[in-house]
């Protein structure tokens, strides 16, 4: 808001508040100045969630299947501070769902969680959440995310419908695999979201620039 009253355009990391009323005050305010407010939401600029989005716009949901999986665990510091996985997580996969179903907003949500990391236990962290949202003419969407995933950073998206299914996949570091008598070897999962993500950054900025 200090930014705004200095007539400075504004590119933000989310959480934008604490609150609807803080969020809309900063909108209201950008826009009755003239002044440009984005919050940063890197999936909507990667390229792959990009694409599905045009290929599925205009198709026939029945339904979404977003998956998010941290790797490695954050640092304790970090997650005390984070708000929870809702808002520092999950918050991303329900604008892309937002972004998916038209800005339809759901009839019903649902959401399950579990802990069993002490360590996650004793800050109050939640370490698995499956989130299911229902729409009004029977679409479901599904998010599932985790703090701890053990296999790898993990960031998938399915979605089914009488077209068949679009299935965007995570990225490796190359797609090379190797074969020999003991199986099958491919190369490991993008580390975490500073390389998954990382032209996705760039992209928000341009975008930022572009506006103004």
């Amino acid at each position: 808001m200090n930014c705004l009253s200095f007539n400075k355009h504004v590119f933000c990391e989310k959480p934008l508040g604490k609150s609807e009323q803080e969020i809309t005050d900063c909108f209201k305010f950008a826009n009755a100045r003239n002044l440009k407010l984005l919050v940063a939401y890197q999936k909507r600029f990667d390229k792959n969630y990009s694409k599905l989005y045009e290929l599925i716009k205009d198709k026939n949901i029945n339904n979404i299947y977003l998956t998010t999986r941290d790797h490695p665990l954050p640092p304790l510091d970090y997650l005390k501070t984070s708000n929870g996985i809702v808002e520092d997580m999950i918050s991303h996969d329900i604008d892309i769902a937002n972004l998916y179903m038209n800005f339809e907003i759901p009839e019903k949500v649902i959401a399950f969680t579990y802990t069993k990391n002490e360590k996650l236990k004793e800050i109050n962290e939640i370490e698995g959440i499956e989130v299911m949202m229902h729409y009004k003419n029977g679409q479901i969407v599904n998010l599932s995310g985790s703090r701890d995933s053990k296999h790898g950073y993990d960031q998938r998206v399915e979605v089914f419908g009488d077209f068949g299914m679009y299935k965007l996949d995570n990225e490796v570091d190359n797609t090379i695999s190797y074969f020999d008598k003991n199986g099958l070897k491919n190369s490991k999962m993008n580390y975490s979201f500073t390389e998954r993500y990382n032209d996705a950054y760039l992209k928000e900025l341009d975008y930022f620039y572009k506006m103004i």
